[in-house]
């Protein structure tokens, strides 16, 4: 009995009964473990639905009238199983051969017993579904009995979606392990907090009981596409034009300073990502995050990413952007993106931007006075002499049309002597008002021996090469880079991409 007490007892959690209302979109979600040559399926079904004003993402699991018996079936092989060799190569396979050992398994009771071991050790308990779900952009926990939160950007414009489960303490104790577990991460009482990175890419941040939340703990999970989101999407979703995406490119390619500003969610590193998938594939990139966001197809790639909080390397261990930055400035390197400027690395941001090298780096803002105003003063700091390095301003904005959630870049400045002047404005659905007056990329390009003549028949061949991208459908970054190798080798010509001027509007 003693034994009983001290061994946990196995609990499954499976969703609740979905919530009723008005049914708006349902489909199925499918993850593959390929294990030991053993492939191992999870299917469940996601219905969205809406009752008197509230939206509701339900999560409806196969065998869930099963849920008992296999927590009986679990905890009773806990008393005599033996770990063997297959509990380690194969653990779902093992405990089933076990399970068939002790009770003669009927046919459903096996493919249940199949799926929940899958979705447990593979997969990530009760958030598998929305974890492995492509539509769902951001998963939120709020606290102890709190429904789960999720953002689903197929329906962005019924805002965020109420799951039909929820977590109790015990319950949400364990879910939180095993997402620190799996990102390599912990947290206490004396540090709450905890952010980090799991294994498909995805930044989760935890808060740890009581400590900062009265509703306990918490954690949110952020899910990034396994490739990032292109130009061409961008240019065809109407995020940005050609004409913009293309001034942006070659600023950038004089080793111009951009920096994208906009509110949380808006699309800023996706831009920003999107417009250094352009750069020469043959240059020397280096990137700075604290949880891996940037996707480059260039061989000259180097990502890297900050190490906080990791208690086990000792006191002093610690390595935030700022290191990074100032590690990066050694290199010999032709382009510096920095993921997000918050603090003081923003200022070595700048240094880099003064010794040559080509930058480019977000904000959060939604004014170019507040960002003005917040990279003068404390903690980043920046001087009036640095500030002038900076060429570009670019504002991206959410909007909500026809009950959906678009992004837009709403306008792109450039620093003039006496301020800053509006180069691009966005006025309604495709449409954007040009100021062909670029001077700090007349200024840029003048160092590298071009005319304004010169700049004008650039930014019409680039303009030209995005339009035959859409022709031509890349989507994919490996297209795109083939494509890039032959544009700067000069093997595509400007008089091969005059015939498509007029494609795809402007």
């Amino acid at each position: 009995m003693s034994r009983c007490r001290k061994m946990r007892v196995f609990k499954l959690i499976v969703p609740n009964r979905a919530f009723d209302g008005e049914l708006i979109d349902k489909y199925l979600v499918v993850k593959v473990w390929h294990i030991n040559k053993e492939e191992y399926r999870y299917i469940s079904e996601v219905s969205i639905t809406e009752n008197t004003g509230r939206r509701f993402y339900n999560v409806i699991e196969p065998y869930s009238e099963y849920k008992d018996r296999i927590e009986k079936l679990l905890n009773e092989l806990k008393f005599w199983l033996k770990p063997e060799g297959e509990a380690f190569s194969d653990p779902v396979n093992f405990f089933i051969n076990k399970a068939q050992e002790m009770e003669n398994l009927d046919s459903d009771l096996e493919k249940a017993l199949r799926y929940y071991l899958s979705r447990e050790i593979y997969g990530y308990g009760p958030l598998t579904t929305v974890i492995y779900d492509p539509n769902i952009e951001d998963i939120s926990c709020l606290g102890v009995n709190r429904e789960l939160k999720v953002w689903h950007k197929r329906h962005s414009g019924l805002g965020w979606l109420t799951c039909n489960f929820s977590f109790n303490e015990s319950q949400l104790d364990e879910i939180i392990a095993l997402l620190l577990y799996k990102s390599g991460k912990s947290v206490s009482v004396m540090r709450p907090i905890a952010e980090g990175e799991l294994p498909e890419g995805y930044r989760i941040n935890v808060s740890y009981k009581n400590e900062i939340s009265d509703f306990g703990s918490s954690f949110t999970i952020r899910k990034f596409r396994e490739e990032p989101i292109t130009i061409v999407e961008l240019i065809e979703e109407g995020t940005i034009d050609r004409w913009t995406a293309s001034y942006l490119w070659l600023m950038l390619d004089l080793k111009g300073f951009i920096l994208i500003m906009g509110a949380s969610g808006s699309g800023k590193t996706t831009l920003l990502n999107a417009i250094a998938m352009l750069l020469n594939p043959n240059s020397k990139i280096i990137s700075l995050e604290d949880t891996r966001e940037i996707y480059l197809p260039h061989d000259g790639w180097k990502p890297l990413k900050t190490r906080i909080g990791e208690i086990s390397f000792g006191k002093g261990a610690d390595i935030d952007l700022f290191d990074l930055a100032r590690f990066a400035l050694r290199e010999r390197m032709d382009y510096l993106i920095l993921g997000e400027s918050r603090g003081e690395e923003a200022r070595q941001l700048f240094n880099a931007a003064a010794t040559g090298h080509g930058a480019i780096t977000t904000f959060h803002a939604s004014s170019i006075e507040g960002l003005i105003a917040r990279l003068k003063n404390s903690p980043i700091s920046v001087g009036e002499s640095l500030l002038e390095l900076l060429d570009t301003v670019v504002h991206i904005v959410l909007i909500r049309r026809n009950g959906k959630i678009e992004r837009r870049v709403k306008c792109v400045y450039e620093q003039r002597e006496n301020g800053w002047e509006k180069i691009v404005e966005w006025k309604s659905g495709k449409l954007w008002l040009h100021n062909k007056h670029v001077k700090r990329i007349f200024d840029r390009a003048s160092n590298h021996g071009m005319s304004e003549e010169d700049v004008f028949r650039e930014l019409e061949r680039r303009e030209c090469f995005l339009a035959y991208l859409q022709k031509i459908k890349a989507y994919r970054c490996e297209t795109i880079l083939e494509h890039l190798k032959l544009f700067y080798a000069g093997k595509l010509k400007l008089s091969n991409f005059n015939k498509l001027k007029t494609f795809a509007g402007s």
